[in-house]
């Protein structure tokens, strides 16, 4: 089995699991128990590893690669969105608007 083979299957694991967080924000409809400087680290990560394996010709990597980058970015849009909906900053659905 390939290097590229084992990165991807490791970043397609990672892509799972990012992608359940987004979902058990976007269902609780609130941020619990996750530290969003985190997930800003992993992203960093995730944007230097687009350039290492297309320097290292790991495409499998890469193409697993781009849907961990995309649950850290939903994932992060959520976050934002329901901290400024629980503070006030966005109305949710259904309110009325006084004036």
């Amino acid at each position: 089995m390939s290097v590229d083979a084992v990165t991807a299957f490791f970043e397609v694991g990672a892509a799972c699991i990012g992608w359940q967080n987004v979902y058990r924000v976007y269902k609780d409809k609130e941020v619990k128990g996750l530290w969003a400087p985190g997930t800003v680290f992993f992203l960093a990560w995730a944007l230097w590893s687009l350039f290492m394996y297309s320097h290292f010709v790991m495409w499998w990597s890469l193409a697993a690669l781009l849907a961990r980058i995309g649950a850290n970015i939903a994932w992060l849009s959520l976050v934002w969105y329901y901290r400024r909906r629980k503070t006030g900053a966005i109305q949710q659905t259904g309110e009325q608007v006084n004036g």
